[in-house]
């Protein structure tokens, strides 16, 4: 999760490799992971973006964590 991990796949990519590998994918959900308090101003500045993702309506749509239900084809 930001700040110590960045997107790799896109959901369209993804799918793809599930496909490939014999997977279908039956869900797709998205979350922001809490991070940690802080007592710094400035790591808080800097976590904004991510902190707003916490919140459930935000990171449904927008987080960085990604989340498949698959089952075999």
């Amino acid at each position: 999760y930001i700040p110590l991990h960045v997107w790799e796949f896109t959901p369209t990519t993804a799918r793809n490799c599930f496909n490939k590998a014999g997977f279908e994918v039956v869900e797709l959900r998205r979350s922001q992971p809490p991070l940690e308090p802080t007592n710094s101003f400035i790591i808080k500045i800097i976590e904004l973006p991510t902190r707003l993702l916490s919140l459930p309506v935000l990171g449904r749509l927008f987080g960085s964590q990604m989340e498949f239900i698959i089952r075999k084809k």
